[in-house]
């Protein structure tokens, strides 16, 4: 069911089908009635997608908080940052604060983006598994690498209308015997 309203391709293949199939009719048959058929399989495909487009799902909710910490890493908005770590995650904010000033960060993104929904927790929880692209540049010079991807598995909670992350794992995926 979440298919209908995450992705508008379902709508767009849908309609294309059923209108091509429908204008094959059309010219096969020449039955005017099925002009009115195509014109309501095109409202009902514009319907599906504004349905599409209006309703927000708990995926992608947790998209638009990864979107939200990937701009402020490259805002070098800490307090951002922080905004979406839940007051619990004590080791996430304490690594946010002490390496976040370290680094000048000139891109961040999320890619192969993977979630889980726990809906029988409450509040819901989730694990969102992905890909980190980062380019950063170490102040101090102490790291010679600019160029960094991570795969993460990050815990994460819903707070109000929001989600917070509650915890992580990570990897080195240019470097896979580097520590975690």
């Amino acid at each position: 069911m979440s298919a209908l309203v995450e992705n508008p391709l379902f709508w767009i293949a849908v309609t294309v089908l059923f209108e091509a199939l429908l204008a094959i009719a059309l010219v096969r048959t020449g039955r005017g009635v099925l002009l009115a058929a195509m014109v309501g399989v095109l409202l009902v495909g514009a319907a599906g997608l504004l349905l599409e487009r209006f309703v927000v799902t708990e995926r992608e909710e947790i998209e638009a908080a990864f979107d939200d910490i990937a701009d402020a890493l490259a805002r070098d908005d800490l307090n951002g940052v922080l905004a979406r770590l839940a007051p619990e995650a004590a080791i996430l904010r304490t690594e946010a604060s002490s390496r976040m000033p370290r680094v000048v960060i000139n891109s961040a993104k999320v890619r192969d983006l993977r979630v889980s929904i726990n809906a029988r927790a409450n509040p819901l929880t989730a694990r969102a598994d992905f890909k980190a692209i980062i380019d950063a540049r170490d102040k101090q010079g102490e790291v010679p690498y600019e160029h960094f991807i991570r795969q993460f598995s990050v815990g994460l909670r819903r707070d109000g209308d929001r989600w917070l992350l509650t915890d992580y794992t990570s990897r080195d995926l240019l470097d896979p015997d580097a520590p975690r």
